[in-house]
């Protein structure tokens, strides 16, 4: 045998068969949770390797979306820096003539402060506040951990809106906007560059204008009922709070067999004067804003010339 194939199959028996070992994996640790952006990744040397590939995948290899790392190298470490997310890593040896088996771990990036499961501490405005000033000023403790604030306002309510008053993010702990009258609900959430909270969500109402829909007007006269002697007649009633003006409306003899309507009008004052006729007549008087109506009742009386009158006349 010559010296030349001596030495190759010399060489042939040094190289060792590493196809059915596995490189130690040490770190990052199966499953571990880094707050450093700054991965230091470190493996034991495979006695026989002469080269390593390592391979960062996020957020696994069965569905990648990024390829953070695939390098062949000699060392047994290498320093990476990584955004937050989920990620595999794998090492694999190779020598001229075999290359290790692999074993896949998962490691996650988590720089910021897991704020998942806190809750916002709301100041302003309330669960099911009613209010009379449109400035509404939107407020809440900071949140450690929390990057910014997405606030959203909607009108009547965000299973059915009409108008989106509201949809911004801010990193500061207080929003002033104005509303008109209205009901509301707002939402907050807080994130940072991991996670965020969940959407807290209530409602409000705004009422500039006095709702006077379920008040009763005081009557003062003509009093229900009355039969009056003589032909001038004053209606009058206390004024109602909220009441920008009165409705008045007068038929005889009533409202379910109208043969004359003397009146329908709106004043502001709350007295009036009609000269009537003798007969029987029935009115009512409702409250009126710009918003609401108050509730009406009928009011029945009767005019009739007293006997003197009639004598006189003769």
């Amino acid at each position: 045998m010559s010296a030349s194939l001596l030495l190759i199959a010399c060489d042939d028996l040094m190289i060792k068969d590493i196809s059915e070992q596995v490189v130690r994996m040490t770190a990052p640790a199966s499953r571990a949770e880094t707050h450093s952006p700054q991965i230091a990744f470190l493996w034991e040397e495979l006695s026989g390797a002469d080269d390593y590939r390592l391979t960062v995948a996020a957020p696994s290899f069965s569905k990648i979306e990024r390829l953070w790392k695939d390098t062949m190298m000699t060392e047994t470490q290498l320093g990476i820096n990584l955004p937050d997310g989920d990620y595999e890593w794998r090492v694999q040896a190779y020598n001229s003539g075999y290359q290790s088996r692999f074993e896949t771990l998962s490691f996650r990036v988590q720089t910021a402060t897991d704020i998942s499961r806190e809750t916002i501490s709301v100041i302003s405005p309330v669960a099911n506040l009613e209010t009379n000033d449109p400035q509404v000023a939107f407020a809440w403790d900071p949140l450690p951990g929390a990057a910014a604030y997405r606030v959203r306002v909607a009108s009547p309510s965000f299973r059915d809106i009409r108008w989106l008053a509201a949809d911004t993010t801010l990193t500061e702990t207080i929003l002033r906007l104005d509303l008109a009258d209205g009901v509301y609900e707002w939402q907050i959430h807080a994130f940072n560059v991991g996670c965020r909270t969940n959407t807290q969500t209530s409602a409000f109402a705004i009422r500039t204008i006095e709702d006077i829909s379920a008040k009763a007007i005081r009557i003062l006269a003509p009093t229900p009922d009355i039969v009056m002697s003589g032909g001038r007649v004053a209606f009058a009633w206390d004024p109602l709070s909220g009441a920008d003006s009165y409705r008045l409306t007068l038929v005889s003899p009533a409202f379910d067999k109208v043969q004359w309507f003397v009146a329908d009008t709106v004043v502001t004052d709350h007295l009036v004067r009609f000269d009537l006729p003798d007969g029987k007549y029935q009115w009512r008087i409702q409250a009126l804003n710009s918003r609401y109506r108050s509730a009406v009742q009928n009011y029945a009386f009767e005019v009739l010339i007293s006997e003197s009158e009639e004598g006189e006349d003769e």
